[in-house]
């Protein structure tokens, strides 16, 4: 069972002004393989979250600050009961004049799960004290309505098993809309990793293109070479969305690029496939369906790993839904093969709150 106050997009985030939107959520949850590893030990979870988001939002300016705060209290293994999970972050968002936008997000997590701190490649990394850092920064100048270009900074963190791993990464992207269903963009990136007592230095140049296929279908796709040591490596990131019928949703993307793991030393060559599909079969009623499948190559080791979840919400009120989510995983590396199961249902409360 899981009970959840929180923030939504609802109509209120559309007016300035300021906002303050507590947080609760208590989840009852069964894991099948708590320590994500070969040999499955299953538990009954019962997950305490309180937090809080708070800041003014407005078109020209936002500023958010975010905080929340997990407790865990396990049926059988009652040495893991703790505060598990804590989060800071900051959003913030300013636009001086017409064509110039400024983007400032950081994100501060301390988590018994590293797996949650590399989602994208859904890893099973098992349970231990993790920490994760990451910063983001983003500006765009539009010179005129066909050309703008675009400067990014982002640097991650990160801490587990006594590996600190960080990750440099300033951008420039240039964007030229070549049709009104077209858009070119052309970009140059540093990417510098530091892990355990490596470190590795990588010049990332790719070319873009987006394209509107029609009115319910869009393609994405930028590609280049990844340079590393004088050694060539593609990096790719693709994408197609599509939607069906009115309320049918679906997506596929595609990524190929290097990246440290949590609680490893060194750098990873990553490869992701992953696609969603969301509908609502009936009036108020929600489901997403999603899967990934990913590879992991190191020095040392190859990491295949296959996903899947399904998740339900029903809107009883504009307040509250009820919820369920299944998620299962597969994963192996060098033969030892890891299997992952969690399912959990509940109640979702959420409303932000206007203070001024």
């Amino acid at each position: 069972m899981s009970l959840l106050l929180t923030a939504v997009p609802l109509t209120a985030w559309a007016q300035a002004g300021w906002y303050y939107i507590p947080s609760l959520r208590l989840t009852e949850e069964f894991d099948d393989n708590v320590f994500s590893s070969k040999s499955r030990t299953s538990d009954f979870i019962t997950r305490l979250s309180n937090g809080w988001k708070i800041g003014y939002r407005s078109r020209p300016f936002t500023l958010l600050f975010t905080s929340s705060i997990d407790g865990e209290l396990f049926a059988t293994h009652s040495e893991l009961n703790g505060l598990n999970r804590t989060q800071l972050g900051l959003e913030s968002e300013w636009i001086p004049t017409h064509p110039l936008t400024l983007r400032l997000s950081a994100l501060y997590t301390k988590t018994q799960t590293p797996s949650e701190l590399t989602p994208n490649l859904g890893l099973e990394l098992g349970r231990s004290d993790s920490t994760q850092l990451s910063l983001a920064s983003f500006a765009s100048y539009r010179f005129d309505l066909r050309t703008s270009a675009e400067a990014t900074y982002s640097y991650i963190e990160s801490e587990s098993g006594g590996v600190t791993s960080t990750s440099h990464e300033p951008r420039l992207r240039l964007v030229e809309r070549l049709s009104h269903v077209d858009t070119g963009t052309m970009s140059y990136g540093v990417r510098l990793t530091e892990s355990g007592s490596s470190s590795v230095l990588s010049h990332v140049v790719t070319l873009g293109w987006n394209r509107r296929l029609s009115a319910t279908t869009a393609f994405t796709l930028e590609a280049g070479p990844r340079i590393t040591d004088s050694k060539l490596a593609p990096e790719i990131n693709a994408g197609v969305s599509h939607r069906f019928f009115r309320q049918v949703d679906a997506s596929l993307g595609y990524s190929q690029s290097s990246s440290p793991i949590v609680g490893q030393t060194g750098t990873a060559d990553t490869q992701a496939l992953s696609g969603q599909l969301s509908m609502e079969p009936l009036r108020s009623f929600r489901l997403v369906f999603g899967a990934i499948l990913s590879q992991v190559s190191t020095d040392r080791s190859d990491t295949s790993t296959q996903g899947a979840e399904i998740s339900g919400s029903y809107r009883i009120a504009k307040w509250l839904s009820a919820v369920a989510r299944y998620r299962f995983s597969h994963s192996e590396t060098g033969g030892t093969v890891i299997y992952h199961n969690i399912f959990s249902i509940g109640l979702e409360a959420s409303y932000p709150i206007r203070v001024d």
